[in-house]
């Protein structure tokens, strides 16, 4: 099998309309469901996709939802689990590890995030592709 990864907050995600929520992310996270599906940059949403998301399971039935909603239906989307605290890339290389383990013939053909980080450790400890895919510059 052969998949794509995706983040989702301002990489697929808009988060443009609730980013002014944080550091509050309870409300942030609760107003995901609002959020665009902006695919710029990306000449056709690959058959298999897996989403790596930092943002938390609590928020897994809006997440599946507003997946649906635009059409896109994942192998796998992996959250961030209650109570854990790990770094984005860490955390990341957790799902990673994981995908490798549940499905040990897979194949990653590219990696799209919003966090230069992340991707570093996907490309330098995975050798996989990657892209930087970021809808609004916040740093």
């Amino acid at each position: 099998m052969s998949i794509t990864i995706f983040d989702l907050d301002n990489c697929i995600s808009d988060d443009i309309n609730r980013h002014h929520l944080l550091p509050n992310y309870a409300k942030y996270h609760n107003a995901c469901y609002k959020d665009k599906l902006d695919l710029t940059g990306i000449q056709k949403v690959p058959e298999k996709i897996v989403i790596f998301t930092g943002r938390p399971e609590l928020y897994k039935y809006e997440t599946l939802g507003w997946l649906r909603k635009h059409d896109l239906f994942p192998e796998l989307v992996l959250m961030r689990p209650k109570g854990n605290s790990l770094s984005n890339p860490s955390l990341k290389r957790e799902f990673l590890l994981s995908l490798i383990l549940l499905f040990p013939l897979t194949s990653i053909d590219m990696a799209y995030d919003d966090r230069q980080d992340v991707l570093d450790m996907y490309s330098y400890e995975f050798g996989i592709t990657t892209t930087l895919k970021r809808i609004n510059n916040y740093e």
